[in-house]
């Protein structure tokens, strides 16, 4: 029987790669597959499910889900990414290079109500 003292340090072996190794190899098989998936796809070959899943979207197709589709679409698309990357860089700027004026600079004055200043 061992007695605790409160000064034990945690082993310096095994135990510090596992995690690593584990999220490496569940890294790697979810590459395999897509590589594989890839590979199909660029031969022009068809997977066993592309037909069965096909029809059951066809199937399950509303014109709600068409608009939802067509927004996400749009929100993913090249212009959208653009405007939100200039929008990134321009906070980070302002963050970096703006006036220490803090609220102020966006049209706010003074403190918010029920805070202490």
């Amino acid at each position: 029987m061992t007695i605790d003292d409160g000064d034990t340090r945690p082993s310096t072996g095994a135990s510090r790669w596992r995690a690593p190794a584990a999220g490496a190899g569940f890294l790697l098989a979810l590459l395999a597959v897509f590589a594989g998936l890839a590979f199909a796809v660029s031969d022009d070959e068809t997977v066993s499910l592309d037909r069965p899943v096909m029809m059951w979207v066809h199937g399950a197709t509303t014109p709600w889900l068409t608009a939802a589709a067509e927004t996400a679409s749009y929100l993913g698309g090249q212009f959208v990414l653009a405007a939100s990357v200039v929008i990134a860089l321009l906070l980070c700027f302002l963050r970096r290079f703006g006036s220490d004026s803090g609220p102020a600079r966006f049209g706010c004055s003074g403190p918010r109500p029920g805070r202490a200043v």
